[in-house]
């Protein structure tokens, strides 16, 4: 069994935009409440994506235009998903095959899923996604120590890029508050995965890519539209303990 220190941190904090938040999950004020039967819906693709992908120990990026969650308030991590699938067709990944064929055969029965194989990864669209967020361009990203070895704490790195921030400002697309309860760190440690320090001049896109790989588990971006022609985007990380 391989080892693996971990740090437990219970915490209950409200991340403001602007600030670092992991893996945001909200309820957003003023749209249409949902039942909750679809935030079920949601995590059960979630579940089965994990089986047809990271149980196989491949990687994955999903990316998906949903509809927003909904509610009186911000729902607490890791339990609210504030961009919920579109309705689709979903059926159960097969036992045997690869992560590829699986997640094929998971989707084979909605044509507005597209399922193919990237570089290293088994890469899902769901719907249109815009690339308004998955394209923008980091001339320069440094990475801590933490972020290295954190999936959460890599993505958030990423969504706090002054060029990110700057483009959400120009285009009036946003990342929602989040309560975060009991995240778990790694303990940065010789031999683990870990990213690069420095990364130049790449998409938003391909380092969620790089991510997926190197931590071997499926990077989830989702994205709405809100009330007053405004966007919402989040992104997440699911491994092998979740």
């Amino acid at each position: 069994m391989k080892s693996f220190q971990m740090v437990l941190a219970t915490v209950l904090i409200l991340f403001l935009p602007g600030c670092r938040s992991h893996a945001p999950r909200v309820v957003l004020r003023g749209c249409p409440s949902l039942a909750p039967e679809r935030q079920r819906e949601t995590r059960a693709i979630f579940r089965g994506l994990c089986a047809a992908l990271v149980v196989r120990g491949e990687a994955g990026c999903v990316y998906y235009s949903g509809i927003p969650a909904s509610g009186n308030g911000p729902t607490l991590f890791p339990w609210g998903l504030p961009v919920l699938f579109p309705a689709i067709r979903v059926g159960r990944p097969p036992k045997e095959g690869s992560g590829l064929a699986a997640a094929r055969e998971m989707f084979r029965g909605d044509n507005c899923v597209v399922v193919q194989q990237g570089q290293g990864l088994v890469r899902v669209n769901i719907g249109r996604v815009s690339t308004a967020i998955l394209g923008i361009r980091i001339p320069l990203l440094r990475l801590k120590r933490q972020d290295r070895y954190d999936a959460f704490s890599a993505i958030l790195a990423v969504q706090d890029a002054n060029r990110v921030r700057a483009a959400m400002r120009r285009l009036g697309w946003h990342l929602p508050p989040v309560i975060v309860v009991d995240y778990l760190l790694p303990v940065p440690k010789r031999g683990l995965p870990c990213l690069p320090a420095v990364m130049r001049d790449v998409t938003v896109g391909q380092v969620l890519d790089r991510i997926a790989t190197t931590f071997k588990g499926i990077v989830l971006y989702g994205e709405c539209k809100v009330p007053r022609g405004q966007h919402l985007f989040w992104i997440d990380f699911l491994g092998c303990n979740r």
